[in-house]
């Protein structure tokens, strides 16, 4: 019987010194929740990927006592939650992930001082316009994720029944503009505030003619080298909406059928799910069209 125990003390005490000997550090917990990112994809494992790196940064986060680099970190755990909510059919999945998202990178944008960004003085702006650029586009990050987040978070609910954020999504976005990250994704602040009032009813503060031309400036600053398509699935998608809406058919189907012959694995580096996804529902859209 003492064997027994000696041996199971044994047993406990190696296993112990196994798990201290491969503690994970915080260089491998940011090595293992990129690497999980990069292998997310809309199939069930390549979804679990993306929990799982979402997962993975916050636990990093837990370990991470720079300010700055935890500010970045949320920003790519709200990222990955994005991309979960996205995947996701069920709503209130959607619904979750995404106000998950959006409280993650609105602590990013705390860091940089910003709790309201509807009151941004232009005395603010000029002490975030003299940080490092670095530290600017980590801002540009943080808003656009934010905002991406609130977008979708406000689609799953009900365009109408989440109007009360806009506001706060459009500021977002232009302030985006303001500190000069409006190029940043692809123009996704354009991208962002052209859906917004595209989607939006008229009478709600919709405005179909302004958010063509912020789709039209997508596009035209995203250009395929050579093509009339953006490199970014998101720009073309939302654009032809546009335009099929004004009544240029031929126009928005010609958009979305050169998009088509793009290889979606690089057209956007580091983006090929998204691409891919993107061509998805361009077939479908055409098919309807």
């Amino acid at each position: 019987m003492k064997a027994l125990l000696l041996a199971a003390t044994l047993a406990m005490a190696s296993s112990f010194a196994v798990s201290i000997a491969h503690a994970e550090t915080p260089a491998e917990l940011e090595a293992q929740a990129q690497k999980a990112y990069e292998e997310r994809d809309y199939t069930a494992p390549g979804v679990q990927r993306a929990q799982d790196a979402s997962d993975l940064f916050g636990k990093l986060a837990g370990q991470t006592t720079d300010q700055d680099k935890l500010a970045e970190i949320r920003v790519r755990q709200a990222a990955a939650c994005f991309f979960v909510g996205d995947a996701a059919s069920d709503t209130n999945v959607r619904i979750t992930q995404f106000w998950n998202g959006y409280q993650l990178a609105d602590l990013a944008i705390k860091h940089f001082g910003i709790n309201d960004v509807s009151n941004v003085s232009a005395a603010d702006l000029a002490n975030l316009l003299k940080l490092p650029k670095e530290q600017i586009t980590r801002l540009g990050e943080a808003l656009y994720v934010r905002g991406i987040n609130l977008g979708q978070w406000g689609e799953a609910k009900g365009v109408v029944s989440s109007l009360d954020r806009w506001p706060e999504l459009r500021n977002s976005m232009e302030l985006m503009v303001k500190i000069g990250m409006k190029e940043l994704h692809e123009y996704g602040a354009y991208r962002t505030l052209g859906r917004g009032l595209f989607l939006i009813p008229g009478l709600l503060g919709g405005d179909t003619a302004k958010a063509d031309k912020y789709l039209a400036a997508t596009v035209k600053g995203s250009l395929a080298p050579g093509q009339s398509y953006s490199i970014n699935g998101y720009n073309n998608l939302f654009y032809a909406d546009s335009l099929k809406y004004a009544g240029k058919d031929a126009e928005a189907k010609k958009l979305l059928q050169d998009y088509l012959k793009a290889d979606p694995n690089t057209i956007l580096p580091g983006y090929a799910p998204e691409s891919k996804k993107a061509q998805a529902l361009a077939i479908e859209k055409l098919k309807t069209w």
